[in-house]
């Protein structure tokens, strides 16, 4: 995907809120589906594994990543190509980008 961080900041925040989606397809989306058990984000010749995400309950949802942390529960996104990076992370407990 891309986009304009203004944009990016608006479907964020319009997640957050819960504007233009049901309640029941926002608890979906920000559900757990896999859990993360590698060591490196992308091993394409590692498999190395570890069970140290297991205890922030590190996972992939729709689209998203999550984790617990002290702030509450916590979905991330990030994302990477030619000349730019970015990452984005939520406390949706605090309100907080």
């Amino acid at each position: 995907m891309e986009t304009t961080i203004a944009d990016y900041s608006r479907f964020v925040s319009a997640v957050m809120q819960g504007k233009g989606i049901s309640p029941k397809s926002k608890i979906e989306m920000l559900s757990p589906q896999i859990g993360i058990l590698s060591k490196r984000e992308f091993p394409s010749l590692n498999n190395d594994t570890t069970s140290e995400n297991k205890a922030i309950k590190l996972s992939y949802a729709l689209g998203w990543g999550l984790f617990n942390s002290t702030y509450g529960k916590a979905f991330f996104k990030e994302g990477h190509g030619e000349g730019w990076t970015h990452y984005m992370i939520s406390f949706p407990d605090k309100k907080a980008l």
